[in-house]
């Protein structure tokens, strides 16, 4: 099948059930902007494919290649939601269903194995301690913009935008666990007053 249909050359597009919209339509923000996140994601995963193991200790290792594993497995989730955003509530066809509550649960499951891999969180943190770290901080903002889109479209995004709140969730805690992973120092917050102190003094 060839990548170009010539349907949409009108500025119009279809959502899954058939009927056409026009392309700045916000449900096809919201899918533009999953696929998006799935573009980081795929970003994100290859950066990690790229990791030296050499330093890890084999209980960092299995972790790190479990949540290789489940960025995959959220590859997939994305494509499900997408279908899902392109269908309207009341008019849902077969096979274009969005487990929700079923995801929230093993979303909130991986978390907290990250959580406990990571000493407690007391302050807020800044990014870009190393690039995989930071792909993962692209993802939860571009999570956080879904997020947002959503809430101006709840015909079309009935209980997924809470799958979205948890994903960037996860995507906060993958970069703090690949921060300690890799031995990174945290660089925490400071007021800005602070520097301007340091400098005037």
């Amino acid at each position: 099948m060839r990548p170009y249909t010539r349907t949409g050359d009108n500025g119009t597009s279809s959502l899954y059930n058939g009927e056409r919209c026009k392309k700045n339509d916000i449900v096809f923000n919201i899918i533009g902007t999953i696929d998006e996140l799935n573009s980081f994601l795929a970003l994100l995963i290859v950066s990690m494919k790229t990791c030296d193991y050499a330093t890890f200790t084999p209980t960092q290792r299995g972790l790190f290649e479990r949540t290789l594993k489940f960025l995959r497995f959220t590859q997939c989730c994305l494509f499900d939601l997408g279908s899902h955003v392109a269908t309207p509530s009341g008019r849902k066809v077969q096979n274009v269903t969005f487990p929700c509550k079923a995801l929230l649960k093993v979303v909130e499951q991986e978390i907290d194995i990250l959580t406990d891999e990571c000493p407690p969180l007391k302050n807020f943190v800044l990014m870009g301690d190393n690039f995989r770290e930071t792909y993962s901080h692209i993802c939860r903002t571009i999570c956080r913009r879904v997020e947002r889109q959503m809430v101006d479209c709840p015909d079309y995004c009935v209980g997924s935008s809470k799958y979205i709140n948890r994903l960037s969730d996860y995507f906060f805690s993958v970069a703090r666990f690949l921060t300690f992973n890799e031995n990174d120092e945290v660089k925490i917050y400071k007021p800005c007053s602070e520097f301007l102190l340091g400098r005037l003094l």
